[in-house]
């Protein structure tokens, strides 16, 4: 499979505008045969749009940027494009938003996967806007022959044999490994710091190692 890493720093709020750099980077690889393209997490609105959330005006904007992405993917025929955003649920309790990463292809939604672990520490203040999964709903998506892995962020971020303190109950990444996933892709935004390149890279490449099996990383 052919994978096109988009590093972008989307605008936090500019959903036209971020949408409008995702469909450049689409339109300038049109002709390099891509099988997949992955963008970070939240790209759509940039991270954190915390309380923009609960504007209904700013959703309808987000769903209006799916289906803008709807749109141009049907120009990309046969490319898959990987995309985070937020999403409204069906959920009788909570939120009623998700943040979710969407697998489209030639128009259509493949597949939508919803971020597992919300963190809440740090300047990380997710669970007071996103509902988390349930773990039903947390699966593998067979796509260009490979069973993909799709994880968000925080969910790669609880290995027990990596992290020095596991502060989650669940660990998705062996969740996904036990349904079969061949390639594991893990979307993620978050603020830099020292060394955070280096120490996403060791965790990332620890996992790989430990399930035998590769591992692509997007983040902003």
């Amino acid at each position: 499979m052919k994978i096109a890493v988009a590093q972008f720093n989307p605008t936090v709020g500019n959903v036209d505008g971020n949408v409008d750099g995702m469909v450049g980077i689409l339109n300038s690889i049109a002709d390099e045969s891509v099988d997949l393209v992955v963008f970070p997490e939240l790209v759509l609105t940039g991270y954190p749009p915390r309380d923009l959330l609960s504007f209904n005006w700013f959703m309808d904007q987000v769903g209006a940027g799916v289906e803008r992405l709807l749109e141009a993917s049907r120009g990309c025929p046969g490319t898959g494009i990987l995309f985070g955003s937020p999403r409204p649920n069906s959920k009788r309790f909570g939120k009623g938003i998700s943040n979710a990463a969407l697998l489209i292809q030639n128009g259509i939604i493949l597949h939508e996967q919803s971020k597992w672990l919300l963190p809440t520490y740090d300047v990380f203040d997710e669970l007071r806007y996103f509902d988390t999964v349930d773990p039903d709903d947390y699966r593998v998506v067979e796509f260009a022959g490979e069973k993909l892995g799709i994880s968000i962020c925080e969910d790669a971020w609880n290995d027990p044999d990596f992290e020095e303190t596991q502060i989650y109950e669940h660990n998705p990444i062996q969740h996904l490994c036990e349904q079969g996933a061949t390639l594991q892709i893990n979307i993620t935004a978050s603020p830099y710091n020292l060394r955070k390149a280096s120490n996403r890279f060791s965790r990332n490449s620890f996992i790989a190692k430990k399930i035998g099996r590769a591992s692509c990383r997007e983040r902003v």
